[in-house]
């Protein structure tokens, strides 16, 4: 199943950072943009799969509160996801045996495929003055 995870983040051109901790493994899927990266979710060996929020909210489109809503409604429409609102401010998680219902891992990795593409895309034109 994890495996599964990094081919498809390879497969998309993603990053992978592979934690350092002392007692709890992780990696973090990054998104590389043109001067910078997007952190937008993490794996960890205790079973969690944590939405990095904190870190999208510094990110076009998702420094926008009604993009991240609507990354969170779609998160919170996969079976056994229930990510308060709050979250969308925090670094939230949900088990990792989530995936393994069956048609989950298609429609959470299809949930950030479109995060992958909104963040590539994000890129905002500098505004005018009037």
């Amino acid at each position: 199943m994890v495996q599964r995870i990094l081919d498809w983040a390879r497969d998309r051109g993603c990053q992978i950072w592979w934690g350092q901790g002392a007692q709890d493994g992780s990696f973090f899927l990054l998104v590389p943009l043109a001067t910078d990266r997007a952190s937008i979710f993490s794996v960890w060996t205790y079973g969690r799969i944590e939405i990095q929020f904190q870190w999208l909210r510094t990110k076009p489109p998702f420094d926008d509160e009604a993009r991240r809503l609507e990354l969170l409604d779609k998160l919170n429409s996969l079976p056994g996801v229930a990510i308060p609102r709050d979250g969308i401010e925090r670094r939230p998680s949900f088990p990792l045996r989530t995936l393994t219902e069956p048609g989950v891992m298609e429609r959470f990795l299809g949930v950030m495929d479109w995060l992958v593409g909104e963040v590539r895309g994000g890129v905002r034109a500098p505004q005018t003055r009037c």
